[in-house]
């Protein structure tokens, strides 16, 4: 209810609910779901009648429409009550758009315009197979760059750097020219284990490795066997000792699925005839020739972005799928062994049945196995190469790479603005299914993106003069300020529903520009005299025994251009972040005692957000925040 120029202004009310709770703020719901649906209308309108339209997708050309008259209930107060509940199991799992028609006598008025993010409507497959809301975090690895136990050989291939402690990774002129990649710095998986203790001191509950398997160059993203792990990482004996050693520690490991391309120096292409195998390139009798699409064979082929040692998989081949998802096939090897899922590498090029099949086959084996997809926009609708995507409807992925949520923190510290911040937060909490939020990958820095202190507080060069952005470090002042945002960045991450997940090194404040230089090895010199460490171990620790944090939902409390809070609760706390970008002091007070988390200390009914910071503070489950 607005007021305007001295007369009180009723505006339309629109609300959802399934079963009691309400559920306005959500679009995403289970196919066994009945949604029901309360618009309160002011008499003053005159509107006399009131549809709901579903259409089916419309991204093509053919939709499909049903329409739902509302039933009038009651008159309460000047305002028409209507009803009307959608049973949705009559609509099969997929994406449709709905709208409210209003009809009055001399005009017809909708309640959404064509592109407010409310018209969309998920209808899902309801299944059993979704691992349990995480407690713990993601910790990011790339293996060749984490820690060396010394224990696994530098392959002939491969050429050794020593230089850890400041070695510089092998680099092109610019993106995308040519470059060997065989440059190896000598991380292995025996070493990961070694620093299990360190790993867990996190609140570690997951480890995602960068790719493990049999591969020529030094990030594997060139696949050269997948039924092999790499023996310059260790080979399958020191993956096993990794998964056993994780898992005493409650940690599970997760691998980097690289299935829509294969290297071209691998047991299926065969380029340089380096496998004793009749590789697709050497003969089109190859039983592997009808995974690629030579165009001229054999030197014409599609390989990933046109990149050539990266020739691209018919990944629907029938051949190809019993290979990976068949029995005794890839899946079956790594999920025996005891992995508990896998991050699956430019999902949005991989067909739906590959997608589909890949489900199938790892919920055989485990239905509380992760699977999560690498997409860098809006997965709930994404669109590629001409086809809508179908990644929450059941039977692909679990969840995503959080991309969006990333570029939302970022505008909102460079920027000083909440705007983007806050719409992303509607968004997915709009479209994106509870059961996908809250396993998010929720990110900052990945191995393919500059380190989150570089983009936050070092200076934006030259993209492509891979020469200076290797010499460009932060100034003393530059990583203060940095240091600064990183822990708001970080705080509101681990806050948000999902997996907070940390790239090997942003703990201590590793800086880099783009791949390669966020991959450099670890800095484990003085690393337990670092206080940023400290702080990290602390905030895991905070993540992981508050129950308010594995729960599904969030709330935006307040917000304006520079200033927000939000809010996380259950039966027994409601956890609250606020945060003032402003040059001014924020001012909130609550009716019940807030306790600042890092300090475990009451501060009383009143607190004070500083310029350019945050708080994390807990009240009770009821408590109720005011500016």
């Amino acid at each position: 209810m607005a007021r305007q120029k001295g007369k009180v202004t009723m505006e339309i009310s629109f609300k959802k609910y399934i079963n009691g709770k309400d559920v306005t703020l959500k679009g995403a719901f289970s196919q066994n779901n009945i949604i029901d649906y309360v618009i309160k209308i002011p008499r003053e309108k005159a509107v006399r009648r009131v549809y709901l339209i579903l259409n089916s997708d419309e991204f093509y050309e053919e939709i499909k429409s049903d329409c739902y008259e509302f039933i009038w209930e009651d008159l309460e107060e000047g305002m028409d009550i209507y009803s009307l509940s959608v049973n949705l199991s009559k609509y099969k799992p997929d994406i449709y758009f709905i709208n409210i028609c209003f009809e009055s006598f001399k005009t017809t008025t909708y309640l959404y315009d064509k592109f407010d993010y409310r018209r969309q409507l998920t209808i899902y497959k309801e299944n059993n197979e979704t691992p349990d809301i995480p407690k713990g975090i993601m910790y990011h690895i790339f293996v060749d760059r984490f820690y060396s136990s010394g224990k696994s050989p530098v392959k002939k291939t491969s050429v050794l750097n020593p230089d850890w402690d400041n070695g510089t990774p092998q680099f092109s002129k610019k993106p995308g020219d040519p470059l060997k990649n065989n440059m190896v710095f000598g991380g292995d998986l025996y070493g990961i284990a070694e620093k299990m203790d360190y790993i867990a001191s996190l609140g570690t509950e997951y480890i995602y490795l960068s790719p493990i398997f049999e591969a020529y160059s030094n990030h594997k993203y060139d696949t050269g066997n997948y039924m092999e792990a790499d023996e310059g990482f260790g080979g399958q004996k020191a993956l096993k000792i990794l998964i056993d050693t994780a898992s005493r520690y409650g940690i599970k490991v997760i691998l980097d699925g690289v299935f829509n391309h294969t290297g071209d120096d691998s047991l299926y292409f065969n380029k340089y005839s380096n496998y004793k195998s009749e590789g697709a390139y050497n003969s089109k009798n190859s039983p592997y020739f009808k995974w690629y699409n030579f165009r001229n064979f054999p030197d014409d082929y599609e390989a990933w972005w046109g990149i050539e040692i990266l020739p691209r998989v018919n990944s629907a081949d029938s051949d190809y799928l019993k290979y990976i998802c068949g029995k005794n096939g890839v899946v079956d090897k790594w999920m025996t062994m005891g992995i508990s899922g896998w991050r699956i590498d430019v999902a949005d090029e991989l067909s739906d049945r590959f997608l589909n099949e890949f489900h199938r086959s790892v919920k055989s084996k485990n239905k509380n196995a992760i699977i999560i997809g690498e997409v860098w926009e809006n997965a709930s609708n994404k669109i590629a190469y001409n086809l809508r995507r179908k990644y929450f409807l059941g039977e692909q992925l679990d969840s995503v790479m959080n991309y969006p949520l990333r570029d939302a923190v970022i505008s909102l510290i460079k920027d000083k603005n909440t705007d983007k911040l806050i719409n992303t937060i509607k968004i997915i909490s709009y479209q994106y299914p509870d059961k996908v939020k809250s396993r998010l990958m929720n990110l900052l820095s990945t191995h393919d993106t500059e380190r989150i202190i570089t983009v936050l507080a070092g200076k934006q060069l030259d993209n492509n003069d891979n020469l200076l952005l290797s010499q460009t470090f932060l100034t003393d002042s530059q990583y203060k300020k940095g240091i600064k945002a990183v822990k708001i960045a970080y705080a509101l991450l681990y806050f948000m529903p999902g997996i907070p997940s940390v790239f090997y090194g942003d703990e201590i404040g590793m800086e880099g520009y783009h791949d390669p230089f966020c991959r450099r090895p670890f800095k484990w010199k003085n690393t337990e005299k670092n206080p940023l460490l400290n702080w990290f171990r602390k905030l895991g620790k905070i993540r992981k025994t508050h129950s308010a944090f594995h729960c599904e939902d969030l709330m935006i409390e307040y917000y304006d251009n520079q200033r927000f809070i939000l809010s996380r609760s259950d039966k027994n706390e409601k956890i609250i972040f606020g945060c003032n970008l402003s040059d001014f002091p924020f001012h909130i007070k609550s009716d019940s005692l807030m306790t600042n988390l890092f300090e475990a200390k009451n501060k009383g009914k009143n607190l004070v957000i500083n310029p350019n910071d945050f708080i994390l503070i807990k009240i009770n489950p009821k408590g109720l925040i005011e500016i």
